[in-house]
């Protein structure tokens, strides 16, 4: 089953075509809609929010941390996956991976070993996440059992993100601050969450000043990360893994 969340935004003729794709491939889709179903937690959060991380972020950005608000009671654990995630191949190697002992399943930020020209990541500077466990929430397997029990700690990090302006990566940020310690951290070396930061480098879109010179730099960045799928992809078709291909946080 697909459980997508969404908000007011999503029309009807997009509604339908989520389900018609779904159905191509004998599936099931359930909406839950953030905005209906957490409509008092979520303008609490958005007034919390300082004007700085709202000029940066969208209220989508904390969809994540209302999970265990909008979801059924009786789902033990999701996948979440930003929007600009490609999933090649069957992702039950993922989901499948046996997270009972901690809240998380994750992938560490790779842009903090060895990045140059990278904003710092605040939470490490201050000595409250270690660098190596520092991860990437773009791609997550969540254990909403223990997710659930620990709102009043992700209550504390919402709050102490929201009071350090310092914090760049404001929802990555939230949940570093407390489940940091409390993930299993995948191997670099699978293939989970990985982004192909030499595409990057050779496309650095994010020091872009004009727009004809972004949309050119993004144009080659993706013939670059298409051919690294290439590469990547039969590679991982020979042990019928799960490859999540990052496109970048920019």
């Amino acid at each position: 089953m697909n459980d997508p969340l969404h908000d007011n935004t999503l029309t009807v003729d997009n509604r339908d075509k989520f389900m018609y794709l779904v159905g191509q491939y004998h599936q099931q889709i359930k909406f839950y809609n953030v905005e209906t179903l957490a409509e008092n937690r979520l303008a609490s959060l958005q007034n919390a929010m300082p004007e700085s991380v709202k000029a940066r972020f969208s209220i989508g950005s904390v969809y994540r941390l209302l999970l265990p608000t909008v979801m059924d009671p009786n789902i033990d654990r999701v996948i979440y996956l930003d929007a600009d995630t490609f999933v090649n191949l069957n992702i039950n190697e993922l989901w499948s991976i046996d997270i009972n002992d901690h809240t998380l399943a994750v992938v560490t930020e790779r842009l903090i070993h060895g990045a140059d020209n990278q904003p710092s990541k605040y939470l490490i500077d201050v000595g409250r996440v270690k660098a190596e466990d520092y991860f990437n929430s773009g791609v997550l397997l969540i254990n909403l059992d223990r997710f659930r029990s620990r709102l009043e700690d992700l209550n504390e990090a919402f709050a102490f993100v929201c009071d350090h302006s310092e914090c760049d990566f404001f929802d990555q940020d939230i949940l570093n601050y407390r489940f940091a310690e409390d993930s299993l951290k995948l191997d670099l070396d699978d293939p989970f969450n990985r982004l192909y930061f030499e595409c990057f480098v050779k496309t650095p879109m994010v020091q872009c000043q004009h727009p004809r010179q972004y949309l050119q730099n993004r144009r080659e960045f993706c013939q670059e990360t298409t051919e690294c799928f290439t590469r990547h992809g039969k590679a991982s078709q020979q042990r019928a893994s799960c490859v999540c291909h990052r496109l970048g946080r920019y």
